[in-house]
């Protein structure tokens, strides 16, 4: 019986070992230098070097000259790896000990060996916890660079002194390895955040010759636990790139290290490359497909619950974050996938791979970066596989511009050749006279928004494609205009501020087939009530609202589409919102009844504008949509409550604060589906009525829009008695220039097609006449290279196209003496730059005093921002003060 018992622990345990052998050798002994590159790759490199082959000899070149790669590089090591900061520069010593190794293998120049070394042991010594943010890429960095230091026999760099190479691996061992392994029992982590965690882990196992830390790599690798799939979820079987619904960049950094990882696994004489059914190739071929160019890649939404410790969250589309279309530095492991595929497995690339060899193309040569850089250098077996592009990019064609708001949209139709990499835009005033606009290189997009216009002004472009072979044939010229737009709103557009303490406006243009621009200050959209600025009609019955929100500054809490059941901050509402967290969460909201709480349905928490929202009633039922092209649209949430018959929707904006400035939302291709509804009543009186003086007997009004109100009868009165009609407007404001200073009073009243309100309560003001000031001109003497046509008296003369040029870059000043002729208001201030340098202006103030040294200066005005080239820039002083 005892026997017995002994002969099945040990067939259980003889399984087990089985078992464990399927994946990798349980039984090996590693090879060394076992990382991204083996002794058999080095020896290639340094046969094709020596020997000055290309392309290998001029990536070699360019590889010396890396700033990284210099052997007097000094580390900066610290106690923590991880952390904002730290883990930037600790990663940027690890590949800086990696070049420096690889050039001591290729050059066997034991300087570069020894600056790697002191690298690995400055951290060696002072390393002591990795747990701060995203530890896990330093860690990463930092061992296969030791690996990298070691003989084909396995021995390290005799150089590298025991005892600080053994402090290393301990560290490598206590420190890297636990918190890296630790990481990956996290669930619904990040795929970018998980996969170099679990090559910390592989790697480690290759660097200690530890055969069990390998295999816990390698089978954490292809463990599926993490959203399904292996690679920490990252590629589905597809292609499809998880975290692509993210940004792309970090579908990108996950790509280079699985790929590392691959490398470093058959450099062990393992084949992850082949791992489920070659799920690298897929998910690289599928970033390619996209990043060169190709929006219409497909998608299928998937599943983010637990995702930052949310839920309900999802990826409906391929992100619309700006760092999409990169082929630099993103594409970071293009060579070592397409060279492996290649020539290692001898697998058709134009059929097989196609987009990953237009980008390997298009990016080659290969330079630096963390993940696999001077990739061409490392990986090219056969010269004739690492073509470069030696023909030109076609002629652009279809290239177009089209207006927009404060902004021209350019575009062009994708090269059907795919052989564009970037292009080069140029811009006039006039047509015949351009300059270049844009350079964007490694870029393959074909949209160009340019937001660096004057409101009002019109624009001549032209392209021209680029690659590394040169540039092609000029484009065609193309204008349009930056179109200022208009505070009257269209037909019964109108504008409110949702809660007393807001306020803003809207702007419209038909620019972008209807674009409305909707400022609005206030707390928050949500809670028992809400506080923002929302542009709207008042409809009847079903309703469908459909835009494309626009506005990138990142400067929002919340924008988006509603409808609501009244005009009070505690109304019932219902619509979709982009922003909160990192300006990117998307969340249906509702309000079932006054003053009750706010209900909210997750989209996805990592949307980015330009982003297409949809609001839709049907009956009682609200449910509210997202689209990346304005076709394909991603149901967020429905529900079913009610709300009036005759209720108001249309667009929001608000701040996050109770004061300050409004932000400005900007929305386009408007459409509005529904049924006007007819007022009921006349308008009640306008709010808020306020009259400032602005300039030579002028005032400018502004005034709350009312309920219902179609239009605005301005009157005016110098007695507060007799009133006269001076302007009917569908805005909320009248500039009114007046033919004799004095005192005057203004009132307003709303109009609907049932009638006229009442007037609101008259303000009073005074208008004065203003005369441009004079005296003598006095500042900072001299001028740039004794010029006398720039000195200070240029800046005085009235010339808009005269400017002083000091001597000094900075503290120079110009102004008048204006003697001893008493006190003056001053209304405002009028200015322009130098052409080409207005950004010189920001920051400058315009000051009084009554000192000759100003030691008791007040400042009247200050330049907050680049004024605008050739116009004048007008500053209002602060009111009714004298000096």
């Amino acid at each position: 019986m005892r026997m017995k018992q002994t002969a099945t622990r040990l067939t259980s345990f003889l399984f087990l070992l089985l078992v464990v052998s399927i994946g990798v050798s349980a039984q090996r002994v590693f090879n060394h230098p076992g990382g991204i590159l083996s002794s058999t790759d080095l020896e290639r490199i340094k046969q094709h070097v020596d020997a000055g082959d290309e392309p290998w000899a001029s990536c070699w070149k360019d590889l010396q000259s890396y700033s990284l790669a210099q052997n007097t590089y000094t580390a900066k090591p610290s106690a923590e790896i991880g952390g904002g900061g730290t883990r930037q520069r600790a990663a940027s010593d690890g590949y800086a000990a990696m070049l420096n190794a690889i050039e001591w293998h290729i050059t066997g120049n034991t300087a570069y060996a020894d600056c790697a070394a002191r690298i690995l042991t400055a951290w060696g010594e002072t390393l002591e916890t990795a747990s701060a943010e995203l530890y896990q890429y330093p860690c990463r960095n930092m061992i296969m660079a030791a690996e990298m230091l070691r003989n084909s026999d396995g021995s390290f760099y005799e150089g590298w002194a025991e005892n600080d190479r053994n402090m290393f691996l301990t560290k490598v061992r206590t420190v890297m390895y636990p918190a890296a392994k630790k990481f990956c029992t996290y669930m619904n982590s990040h795929p970018s955040w998980y996969t170099p965690a679990a090559l910390v882990v592989m790697a480690s196992g290759v660097l200690l010759d530890d055969a069990a830390i390998y295999q816990e790599g390698y089978d954490l690798m292809l463990n599926t636990d993490h959203w399904g799939q292996m690679y920490g979820g990252s590629i589905e079987p597809s292609g499809q790139m998880r975290e692509m619904g993210r940004d792309n960049v970090h579908g990108g950094l996950t790509l280079g290290d699985i790929t590392q990882a691959c490398l470093l696994a058959w450099n062990q004489g393992d084949d992850l490359f082949a791992a489920g059914d070659n799920r690298l190739l897929k998910g690289v071929e599928y970033w390619c497909r996209y990043n060169t160019g190709h929006p219409d890649t497909p998608f299928e939404p998937l599943d983010c619950s637990g995702l930052d410790n949310s839920t309900g969250f999802s990826f409906y589309y391929i992100s619309m974050h700006n760092n999409g279309f990169r082929l630099r530095p993103d594409a970071c492991c293009f060579e070592a996938v397409y060279h492996h595929y290649k020539e290692v497995k001898g697998m058709d690339d134009e059929k097989e791979f196609p987009y990953l060899t237009i980008a390997a193309r298009l990016a080659r040569p290969d330079t630096a970066n963390e993940l696999l850089g001077f990739g061409t250098l490392f990986f090219t077996i056969d010269a004739k596989t690492s073509l470069y592009m030696t023909e030109e990019p076609a002629k652009p064609q279809d290239f177009r511009a089209e207006d927009g708001y404060k902004c021209i949209y350019v575009s062009w139709k994708h090269p059907e050749n795919e052989d564009a990499r970037g292009f080069n835009l140029y811009r006039s005033t006039d047509g015949k006279s351009f300059s270049l606009l844009k350079t964007w290189d490694y870029y393959t997009n074909n949209i160009y928004k340019d937001e660096d216009v004057e409101p009002g002004k019109t624009y001549y472009y032209k392209l021209r494609l680029i690659n590394r072979a040169g540039g092609s044939l000029m484009s065609e010229i193309s204008s349009a205009t930056a179109q200022p737009g208009t505070d009257e709103l269209p037909g019964k557009w109108n504008f409110a501020g949702i809660s007393s303490g807001s306020y803003g406006g809207g702007m419209f243009t038909a620019a972008q087939d209807s674009t409305f621009a909707v400022s609005g200050l206030g707390k928050d959209i949500g809670g028992t009530s809400d506080m923002l600025g929302y542009v709207y009609k008042k409809v009847t019955g079903d309703a469908t609202l459909t835009v494309r929100l626009t506005s990138t500054k990142e400067a929002f809490y919340k924008v988006g589409v509603m409808m609501r059941g009244t005009l009070d901050s505690r109304g019932q509402s219902a619509g979709l919102t982009l922003g909160e967290t990192g300006y990117r969460m998307v969340r249906m909201f509702y309000r079932t009844s006054v003053g009750n709480s706010t209900s909210w349905i997750n989209g996805t928490n990592y949307g980015y504008a330009p982003m297409w929202m949809r609001v839709k009633r049907e009956g009682n039922k609200f449910s509210t949509y997202i689209s990346r092209d304005g076709d394909t649209w991603y149901l967020i949430g429905s529900t079913t409550m009610y709300m009036p018959k005759t209720y108001y929707v249309g667009m929001a904006s608000c701040n996050g604060q109770t004061s300050g400035e409004t932000y400005e939302a900007i929305f386009d291709h408007v459409s509005l589906e529904a049924e006007d509804a007819a007022p009921e009543n006349v308008p009640t009186a306008p709010r808020g009525l306020t009259a400032i003086w602005t300039d030579s007997c002028t005032a400018s009004l502004s005034w709350q829009s009312v309920e219902d109100a179609d239009s605005f009868i301005v009157y005016r009165s110098t007695d507060n008695v007799n009133f006269d009609s001076i302007a009917t407007v569908s805005a909320f404001k009248l500039e009114d220039k007046v033919t004799l200073p004095g005192k005057y009073f203004y009132s307003v009243a709303a109009f609907n097609t049932l009638g006229m309100g009442e007037l609101c309560d008259a303000v009073e003001i005074e208008l004065y006449d203003a005369e441009q000031l004079s005296g003598t001109v006095i500042g900072t003497e001299g001028s740039w290279n004794n010029n006398p046509s720039t000195t200070r008296s240029a800046a005085l003369d009235n010339n808009i196209g005269t400017f002083f040029d000091a001597l000094e870059a900075d503290g120079a000043w110009v102004g008048y003496d204006m003697g001893e002729k008493g006190s003056a208001m001053v209304a405002f201030v009028k200015f322009a730059p130098r052409n080409g340098y207005p950004e010189r202006m920001t920051g400058g103030e315009f000051q009084a005093a009554t000192t000759a040294d100003f030691s008791d200066a007040w400042t009247i005005a200050k330049v907050d921002e680049e004024p605008a080239e050739g116009v004048l820039t007008k500053l209002t002083a602060p009111s009714r003060r004298y000096y």
